[in-house]
């Protein structure tokens, strides 16, 4: 859900408070959310604008994005007119879901001094907008909106910047006069609506904590309320608005099924449970937003990048195609050197310029006569020398298929292990380790600039129902340093059989282990590898599993092994 109008008062405070007067060092973007690098008070902050279509917002995070290799158009933009610029203020737009942030620009390159972001936090309408403060003129905006988009206003560089349409009355001018007349004109509509549809910035929530403190019911109307109820409603709505103009609010995120689901500047635990309260509201949608956000920003990361491996996967499997077709054919060859021998034991009979001749096959047993095509432009000697290049040429094919088949396979393999790991990533963290495993493989290009982190991660660590220490990798250049450093030699080592999976080590070399530790570290191989049903696990000791010479990180042969067969289990990942 998105911000009240409130909510945003108590938040814009806190912002202008930490931020003001700092001076912007670095900008980035993330597909559209933007992050500004701060110095400010003394230290660098970074002020986040999250895009997310339900819930967009603006906080400060500790959390650093990846800056893409190459940056958005808008992200240039802003970096060309703002790094270095001073931050000025940041303020709300009366209690509207509109944030302006005003810099003044270090640069007098571009004859633009002041300069204005909106960011109109409007659902999947948000936008973020630069502005010329002094003109008005918007300079560019994240999202254009064109004359066949709206008809209500354009945003595109060079117009006018017009704020989008408000609704209702604004809390902050504090004229009772004014919520008593709106309430009049819709006195059949159910209060709750006439409250929240016609106060600037109110929602469901403000509504209904204005009817329980005035001990109304929701779905009453003002004209059905006696002249108590009416002073006890107007007295609600007044000290609401008292505590938003003085600044009397709180900061509270409010849960269901322990998932947050509203975010509010005042206490609403007469109507709702499970509130949570923070020390500020900044840590309030901090909290609230970046759960969110940050989910989104890992499954956008593992789309794109599940999409490159699909795609390197669906070209392979049609040059699979091609060499197995290759080899058929390369293997059906012996009828080629039947006609060279036959065309080599009857050269004398053929003569330049003949474009075929009919022998005896002396191959068979019936002695029959065959023909055999001859190139005319060839001497006798040359046509026979052009059927046993032929048979040669296909008697190299296939020893050459015979070695490139087994490597595309192998490269199949470990893309499509290479997705099973992707699907169980939870950090970014993991995400950038994939993805340096396939630059290193020579799968992805390798980004020049802007370098991604390779951290340190640990491996999946589990312990077995006898208490024995059970790891697994998240990635195959963990599988190999797991199953070819980490583990001891008489360790049992698990995998699934036949298909791409982790590599899941119950070191067990000095310890008893039982059948239940067996079937449990079998589950959990089953599970990392994405099964949802039954399926078959191999087991053997770790000095059973030799590497692939040359063969892609991750893959392994193993001998000596028994099988059982197991249920995935639900894991704490």
């Amino acid at each position: 859900m998105s911000l009240n109008g409130p909510s945003i008062r108590l938040l814009v405070n806190e912002l202008n408070n930490k931020l003001h007067d700092g001076r912007v060092d670095k900008i980035y973007q993330e597909n559209k959310d933007v992050y500004m690098l701060i110095r400010a008070s003394g230290k660098n902050q970074i002020l986040y604008f999250s895009f997310s279509a339900d819930s967009p917002a603006l906080y400060i995070t500790d959390n650093k994005l990846d800056s893409p290799k190459e940056p958005p158009m808008f992200c240039m933009l802003l970096r060309k007119y703002l790094i270095g610029s001073k931050l000025n203020s940041i303020k709300q737009i009366g209690l509207d879901r509109i944030i302006s942030l005003e810099f003044t620009t270090s640069s007098e390159i571009y004859d633009i001094k002041n300069i204005e972001i909106r960011f109109e936090l409007m659902g999947k309408y948000s936008n973020l907008i630069l502005i010329n403060k002094d003109s008005g003129e918007i300079i560019d905006s994240l999202i254009r909106v064109y004359p066949d988009m709206s008809s209500v206003r354009l945003v595109l560089p060079k117009e006018q910047y017009i704020e989008p349409p408000r609704n209702g009355i604004c809390p902050l001018d504090n004229n009772i006069n004014n919520v008593l007349n709106i309430l009049e004109e819709n006195e059949l509509q159910s209060l709750k609506q006439a409250i929240y549809k016609n106060i600037e910035g109110f929602n469901p929530d403000i509504a209904s904590i204005i009817l329980y403190n005035a001990n109304i019911e929701y779905n009453r109307n003002y004209n059905s309320l006696d002249d108590n109820e009416k002073n006890s409603l107007i007295n609600s709505i007044k000290d609401i608005f008292n505590k938003i103009i003085d600044y009397k609010l709180d900061s509270y995120i409010y849960y269901r099924d322990g998932k947050a689901k509203i975010i509010s500047a005042f206490n609403l635990d007469p109507i709702y449970h499970k509130g949570k309260h923070y020390e500020n509201m900044n840590f309030a949608v901090r909290e609230f937003f970046e759960s969110k956000g940050t989910a989104k920003i890992l499954d956008s990361r593992i789309y794109e990048l599940r999409h490159k491996i699909n795609n390197k996967i669906a070209n392979l499997e049609k040059t699979l195609a091609i060499q197995q077709e290759d080899l058929i054919k390369s293997r059906d060859r012996e009828h080629i050197k039947i006609k060279a021998d036959l065309l080599a034991a009857n050269i004398y009979k053929i003569n330049r310029g003949d474009t075929s001749i009919v022998v005896n096959n002396f191959y068979s047993e019936n002695n029959e006569e065959v023909k055999i095509p001859l190139d005319e432009k060839l001497s006798p000697k040359q046509n026979v020398e052009h059927y046993y290049a032929r048979y040669n040429k296909l008697k190299s094919r296939e020893h050459a298929l015979e070695k490139r088949l087994p490597k595309t396979k192998n490269e199949i393999y470990y893309l499509k292990s290479v997705i099973i790991n992707l699907e169980q990533a939870t950090t970014t963290e993991e995400i950038n380790s994939i993805k340096n495993e396939l630059i290193s493989s020579g799968f992805l290009k390798e980004q020049n600039s802007n370098k991604i982190r390779n951290p340190k991660l640990e491996w999946r660590e589990y312990i077995s129902p006898s208490g024995i220490k059970i790891l697994a990798g998240r990635n195959n250049i963990q599988n190999d340093q797991l199953s070819f450093k980490i583990a001891h030699k008489d360790d049992l080592w698990f995998h699934l059989r036949n298909e791409p999976g982790s590599h899941v080590i119950l070191t067990s070399h000095d310890s008893e282990y039982t059948e239940d530790d067996i079937t449990y570290a079998a589950s959990i191989a089953a599970t990392l590898s994405n099964k949802t049903t039954k399926c078959d696990v191999d087991y053997t000791i770790v000095k059973n599993v030799k590497k692939i010479p040359g063969a892609k990180p991750g893959l392994v042969n193993y001998y000596n092994f028994k099988t059982i067969t197991v249920e995935p289990i639900k894991l704490d990942k």
